[in-house]
């Protein structure tokens, strides 16, 4: 997201010489959208306040539907995904994040600060979610630091819950079992600056990527599946790409995530989002110099002009990690025209 221009000086002797005509003109761009849906009449007829919880079972399905439907799935290697939970003994459930997100298989990133904040009914947890369907006792939230295990007596199913004060396989018993591990990683970010990977939030800490780069390895040993859960507002490097079996990108997915992405990882929902942004190789890769950004002496030259983004992967002929509409499902399909034929026309 764009800067809120703090660095810049403002002329303030300029805008108080502003045309009162231009003020106009500014002010009239900004309430013709409101007055076209009509948003003033409609206020007259409320009668409740602004701080009501309006929600109800129906809003809360068509926000699970709307995430269902925006869940992007990057990658899923030999048919990974979708995983039966009614045919898995045992998962492994991780959601430690960075500092500035916290345990996420509790409180999921759902959205971030200024515009992209919505005032949530009740955020599900993943872990607990996952336990529902495994048949296990739920986890309690304010015992989140410590890693437990729920298991059901009858079936022999488990749900391992990997605390927030440990992320590496040492800290799991070694006689704990799991078929499957759930890495649940996300970023926050707002308005006023701009993501960077300094601020960790286009990169992930080198904490995170070890954890994730620990358990993949002892994962792909063991034959067992490794599936990261992305919640970041957009672009994030992923270093581990081709050590992990699956990944989903949820973007900011909202309080129904837990779930939709469960829906999706076991094939209740078949994933059908694409991405709005291209994924990166790694840090600047389109060789952005200081006077293109952040600018110098307060003055940026856009001398990218019209290559940004998926323009740029184009005509410089360099593959991303994933492209701009990237996003895969369960559904299989083959070209087999063994010879195709034009009447009318040149090919």
């Amino acid at each position: 997201m764009g800067g809120d221009g703090s660095d810049f000086p403002v002329n303030e002797d300029g805008v108080s010489k502003l045309d009162i005509d231009v003020v106009d003109k500014s002010v009239y761009r900004i309430l013709l959208s409101h007055l076209r849906v009509g948003t003033y009449e409609s206020a007259k007829k409320q009668t409740g306040f602004f701080e009501a919880n309006v929600t109800n079972e129906a809003r809360k399905t068509i926000a699970r539907e709307l995430a269902e439907e925006s869940i992007v799935l990057l990658s899923n290697k030999d048919k990974t995904l979708p995983i039966s939970f009614n045919e898995t003994q045992s998962v492994l459930i991780i959601g430690n994040g960075d500092e500035n997100v916290g345990d996420l298989i509790n409180e999921p990133v759902t959205g971030g600060f200024g515009s992209s904040y919505v005032a949530l009914d009740r955020v599900q947890s993943p872990v607990n979610e996952l336990a529902k369907r495994m048949g296990v006792e739920l986890f309690d939230k304010d015992s989140g630091s410590k890693t437990q295990r729920h298991c059901n007596d009858e079936t022999g199913k488990c749900v391992i819950y990997l605390g927030t004060d440990c992320n590496l396989p040492s800290c799991i018993p070694k006689d704990w079992d799991w078929d499957a591990t759930l890495v649940f990683l996300g970023q926050y970010t707002r308005e006023g600056y701009d993501r960077n990977d300094t601020t960790e939030e286009i990169d992930f800490s080198d904490s995170t990527k070890t954890m994730v780069k620990e358990f993949s390895y002892m994962n792909t040993k063991l034959g067992r599946k490794t599936v990261v859960i992305l919640n970041s507002p957009g672009e994030v490097f992923l270093p581990w790409n081709k050590d992990v079996d699956a990944q989903i990108h949820t973007h900011y997915a909202g309080e129904r995530m837990a779930e939709a992405v469960l829906n999706i990882i076991e094939g209740i929902k078949n994933p059908s989002g694409k991405l709005p942004n291209t994924m990166p190789n790694g840090f600047n890769e389109q060789k952005m110099t200081p006077e293109q950004y952040p600018g110098v002496n307060h003055v940026r030259t856009y001398s990218e002009k019209l290559l940004m983004g998926y323009r740029w992967y184009d005509f410089h002929n360099v593959t991303p990690l994933y492209p701009f509409g990237h996003g895969l499902s369960y559904t299989t399909f083959e070209y087999n025209a063994e010879s195709l034929k034009a009447e009318g026309r040149e090919v």
